[in-house]
């Protein structure tokens, strides 16, 4: 019996692997491909984290962070 497989276009467009990880997490096959040779080393290294048992990760029940605004990063620069 075949596992259904899973296939991600644009990998590194919003997640940089973490579909692929997901999918293999439940047990499918998984191909992806991306135009940017970083996203595709940066989920190559994802998964090799993920088999190696070092991927970090937000533990279930965890809040996701919600920004303040304050950040530097969401501020608009003055320039």
């Amino acid at each position: 019996m075949s596992r259904i497989g899973f296939f991600d276009p644009y990998m590194g467009d919003m997640g940089v692997g973490s579909a692929l990880v997901a999918a293999v997490k439940h047990g499918r096959r998984v191909v992806g491909c991306d135009r940017e040779r970083a996203y595709v080393e940066i989920a190559r290294q994802r998964l090799s984290d993920y088999f190696n048992g070092t991927l970090g990760y937000r533990p279930p029940g965890r809040p996701v962070h919600q920004l303040t605004g304050r950040e530097k990063v969401s501020q608009i620069s003055e320039k």
